[in-house]
């Protein structure tokens, strides 16, 4: 429920708002018709950004929905935005095991220990910011990555060994960077942490024994 001019309440029509909680269409493998079939099985994780929506089911497919004018649903359409749930396809063999959301990005986790990131600036063409419309794997994680995490504009990444990395949009320059960038070094947190997340420009962890850390993506 709420506002739907982009079709960010994924009901399948846009409108002002949308007053009562509605049914996602589309979560379907029939995509031909995401305004009629019914959901075919459990959802495990829901993640929101400013105008667009993404679903994770429970064996590894990702569904979005809402506005994708600067790739924010991770996969093509025509026109600037899609109230229906539609799925997002992946290369490689893993499936998705979690998904997160900034404000006009998106970034999953595959089985097979991948990262994918996608949306507004979220890549490069010869050094320039461009938009990422399908989701592009992150490269040079040197370890097992735990979980995920998005602020407005950085995607941020624990490490089984106790490290954090961040790839996206610096405070400082508004350039994408996309070779993670060490946050925290190992050692520092103590695993397994209690809360991972990221917020406007920044990443807080708690820890097993209660502390909490917080870090920031700079150039």
């Amino acid at each position: 429920m709420g506002i739907n001019n982009r079709g960010q309440c994924g009901t399948g029509t846009l409108s002002n708002n949308v007053w009562t909680p509605a049914r996602v269409v589309g979560i379907s493998s029939q995509s031909n018709r995401p305004d009629v079939v019914e959901q075919e099985e459990p959802i495990i994780q829901v993640a929101l950004g400013f105008q667009q929506g993404y679903a994770l089911t429970k064996s590894g497919r990702v569904f979005s929905w809402g506005k994708g004018n600067r790739g924010q649903l991770g996969r093509l359409i025509d026109g600037d935005q899609d109230s229906s749930a539609r799925e997002v396809m992946l290369t490689g063999s893993g499936r998705a095991t979690q998904i997160a959301s900034g404000m006009h990005h998106g970034a999953l986790l595959t089985s097979d220990n991948h990262v994918y990131i996608w949306g507004k600036n979220m890549a490069l063409d010869n050094g320039r910011p461009k938009d990422a419309p399908v989701p592009e794997r992150v490269h040079g994680l040197p370890q097992k990555v735990l979980q995920i995490a998005c602020g407005s504009h950085h995607t941020a990444m624990l490490l089984e060994d106790g490290s954090v990395y961040a790839v996206g949009i610096a405070s400082d320059e508004a350039v994408p960077i996309l070779d993670p960038v060490m946050l925290l070094a190992p050692g520092i947190i103590e695993l397994p942490v209690r809360q991972f997340g990221a917020h406007h420009d920044r990443t807080t962890i708690i820890d097993k024994q209660g502390q909490v850390y917080q870090a920031h993506l700079w150039k």
